[in-house]
Formats: C-alpha cells, sequence, structure tokens
C-alpha cells in the first residue's frame, strides 16, 4: 500500500526481495490487526509497506517489507500495503479508470457550459434586434398616422382585411421574401439600371412588384434599347395611361409619371408602377382644385403649381417622358451661359429651326427611322403646350402615334421656364408641397 497525504494505497501485487544487495532483509512479522501494521510501517523509516498473507484461510499478521525490496504490480495477485514514493509508481487499475472517467466529466462540463453561454449570446441577440425592430417598426407607424391629408392616396385593404388610407404601407423584408419566393428567377419582371423587378404575392393575395437594388448599380442599359423597343415603349405607357383615364372602373390619375416610375418586363413592355400619389376621379369629373401640390419638379405641369389636377396633368408628364425616351437624356440636363434650359426647351429650338433629328440619342443612330422620331417629338411638344386645354387626350395621342397618315397639328412654345423662387409660386399659401421622394431619375427635393 502507497501513501499519499500520510494515507496507505492498496495496489494488487507483490514484494520481491533485490538480488543485487546482499544485504537485503527478509520481510518480518507483526501479528496484529490492519490499523496497527499501518502505524508500525508508517512509524519505521525503512518500512516500504506490508501485505497480509493468508494461511489455510486464516491470517497470521502483517507481514512488513523494507526499503531494499521492490513492488511489482500484478492484478492477479493479493492486496498489498505500500508506502507513497517506495515502489514502482505504477497506478492501479481503479486509478486509471477513475481518470478516464474524471477526463469525461470534464469534456461534458464545458460543452454544456459552452452550449449555455451560446444560447445566452443568441438570445441576448435576438432581444436587442426585436427591440431595434420595434423601435423602427414604431417609428414608421407613427410616419404612417402622420398628419398629412390621404385625400390623394387609393385606398387599400392590409393584411387582415381593413380598409384604410396609409401615406405608407410597411412591409418586413420576410414577408418581401415570401411573397416573391425568395426573389426567384421566376419571379424576375425585368432588369433596371438600380437593379432587377420581381413580381410577388402577399398573404392576402394582393400582387407587388419589387425592386431589389444593386450594390453595383447604374443608371440605364440605354445601348440595349433600340428605336424599336423605344417606340413600342412609348406605346405601351400611352395605352397604360388610356386605362386609367378612360377605361378603368373608376378614373385614375397618377400624377407622378416619369422614367422611374416605368418598369420593363423580360421582353421590354412597360407597366406604370408608384400609385402613391395617384387621384380617383369619377368619370364625369374632368377636374380638380386641390389644396396641395404633388409630383416631380420637370414632369408637373404649370398649372399644378395652382393645384389643378386633370388628365391632361398626366398628359404634360408623357410629353416630357416621351421627349427623354428619344433623346436618351434628362429633363433637367441642359445648361447654358444665362439661363437654365431644359429638355422641354430644348426640343422645341430644334423644331423651331427644322432640326429635330437632332434630339435623338447617339446610340440610336443605326436603327432609327427618322420620320418617326421626328412624329414622336411633334406629339411631345403637343403634349406639353402651356394652356391644358389644348393639349390631346390619350386616346388623340395613340392615334398620331399609330397612325401616319393623320395630319397632326403644329405645337405652340410649350411650358417651360426657369426655375422660380418657391415664395413667389403661392405654395406658402397653399400648404407645404408633397414631392416624390424618389430621387432615381428626376426627382428633386425643394419646392417648386
Amino acid at each position: 500500500m502507497a501513501k499519499f497525504d500520510d494515507e496507505f494505497e492498496l495496489k494488487n501485487g507483490y514484494f520481491k526481495i533485490n538480488n543485487s544487495s546482499n544485504s537485503s532483509r527478509s520481510p518480518s512479522w507483526f501479528g496484529t490487526s490492519s490499523s496497527d501494521c499501518k502505524a508500525t510501517c508508517w512509524q519505521n523509516c525503512d518500512c516500504l509497506g506490508f501485505d497480509v498473507p493468508l494461511v489455510n484461510g486464516t491470517s497470521t499478521g502483517c507481514r512488513f517489507w523494507s526499503v531494499d525490496c521492490q513492488f511489482f504490480e500484478d492484478l492477479t495477485a493479493s492486496y498489498s500495503f505500500v508506502l507513497s514514493g517506495q515502489a514502482t509508481p505504477v497506478k492501479p487499475p481503479s486509478a486509471k479508470k477513475n481518470g478516464h472517467k474524471w477526463l469525461w466529466v470534464g469534456i461534458a462540463i464545458a460543452a454544456a457550459v459552452l452550449v449555455v453561454v451560446f444560447c445566452i449570446y443568441m438570445l441576448r441577440r435576438r432581444i436587442v434586434s426585436g427591440k431595434n425592430g420595434t423601435k423602427i417598426q414604431k417609428i414608421l407607424l407613427k410616419f404612417m398616422k402622420s398628419e398629412r391629408p390621404t385625400d390623394h392616396v387609393i385606398a387599400i385593404e392590409n393584411d387582415h382585411g381593413n380598409i384604410r388610407h396609409p401615406d405608407l404601407s410597411v412591409f418586413t423584408y420576410e414577408s418581401v421574401l415570401a411573397a416573391t419566393s425568395n426573389f426567384s428567377e421566376a419571379n424576375k419582371l425585368g432588369q433596371g439600371g438600380f437593379g432587377p423587378v420581381y413580381k410577388g404575392k402577399l398573404a392576402n393575395g394582393r400582387e407587388i412588384a419589387v425592386k431589389r437594388l444593386s450594390k453595383c448599380s447604374g443608371q440605364g442599359t440605354g445601348v440595349l434599347l433600340d428605336w424599336k423597343k423605344r417606340f413600342n415603349i412609348i406605346e405601351g405607357i400611352a395605352q397604360g395611361l388610356l386605362y386609367l383615364h378612360k377605361y378603368s372602373r373608376t378614373r385614375v390619375i397618377h400624377r407622378d409619371l416619369k422614367a422611374s416610375n416605368i418598369l420593363l418586363d423580360e421582353n421590354m413592355n412597360p407597366k406604370i408602377s408608384d400609385f402613391g400619389m395617384a387621384r380617383i376621379f369619377s368619370h364625369d369629373e374632368l377636374e380638380e382644385n386641390t389644396s396641395r401640390i404633388v409630383g416631380t419638379r420637370g414632369y408637373m405641369p404649370p398649372e399644378s403649381v395652382e393645384g389643378i389636377v386633370s388628365v391632361k396633368s398626366d398628359v404634360y408628364s408623357f410629353g416630357v417622358l416621351m421627349l427623354e425616351i428619344i433623346s436618351g437624356r434628362k429633363n433637367n440636363s441642359f445648361y447654358n451661359d444665362d439661363r437654365a434650359l431644359n429638355l422641354v426647351g430644348y426640343a422645341w429650338e430644334l423644331w423651331k429651326e427644322d432640326r429635330g433629328v437632332e434630339i435623338m440619342d447617339p446610340t440610336l443612330v443605326e436603327t432609327c427611322i427618322s420620320h418617326q422620331l421626328l412624329r414622336c417629338l411633334q406629339v411631345g411638344l403637343l403634349c406639353v403646350e402651356e394652356n391644358a386645354a389644348v393639349r390631346p387626350a390619350m386616346s388623340d395621342v395613340i392615334s398620331m402615334l399609330t397612325n401616319e397618315s393623320m395630319q397632326l397639328p403644329l405645337p405652340t412654345k410649350p411650358a417651360f421656364y426657369t426655375e422660380r423662387n418657391p415664395a413667389t409660386t403661392g405654395i406658402d399659401r397653399r400648404g407645404p408641397p408633397i414631392i416624390s421622394i424618389n430621387d432615381l431619375s428626376n426627382t428633386d427635393l425643394e419646392g417648386r
């Protein structure tokens, strides 16, 4: 038995006198109890350990072994008591098993601690994320409940079946993913300069279109739009406006028609989007004087400064958009030394000087049909007339574009002018304007 911290260790094995030493002493005997044997061996500095042999099944006492002996571990032998540090340092089998046992216990405890720490981290992260999400949602909901008038917004049905007139509809990213099947290619409608557009369906069955902005977005892929495609786009937009103005169940005035609100599908068919500023008329209503001015600078007709809204408001915007499509330039991209000059003014000057073909986008040189281009220029100038009453209706616009034998009236000086000080336009008198926040095309966040 070996001693650790004043204790003996019980081992399987046997003692053997060293043959190399002639002075090795034979084991001595002490006939007493095991506790007495331990005390006796402990008090003797030469005592290596002791065993308790059995003779005819009866104990004859303790047999002490001196330091001249050596202990050999043998799992088949009887137990012996060995003092620590004196015998061969071999652990008994039970110690090895216990060592492995505690090793696995330690590994299990460490793993459990790691799992608990990870769970606490994820739970805290979810709580923080939830708090931030709730905060953002509250801000958006507060914005939805703003004091802005909602008479210009079409009533919609939310996911809970409630009818209301919100200024802004808020959707979670998860709901958009679900609606578009995780932006699957099967739902892709087209590709724009700022990213692809996908169709989707909300939980209540309402169909939506979602533009997914690209990290490396750029404005336009103009080379891909030859003259035939552009003319088809112009005609398609005109057909869409005709439906809204005449064939829809209720007459709809879009009021924010511009390039960034036209979506193209995989076949380059145009779709009018973003009806956030639209206004509903009954079919017997021709125009209305509203208390707010809405739209995007450059696409707004002059009468909009006085709050007058009619189908001719969209006609004016369509004329500007058509001039942009055939020229490949924005309405507000023209400047000279003494005054700002927009695309409408530039087109009018070319028309007066019989140089209308010069408005053509340079990328259209090989595909353009010149007489169609000039016809589009003339129709565009008719749509942007100063006087709304002389602007053609969308049904007449379609006839002018498609019927080449139709005689077109001559345009007069269009409604183009340099930007005026908002204080002189009467905007303050009628309240702040509502302008589009979509700055992907010609949007400007300043008052008109």
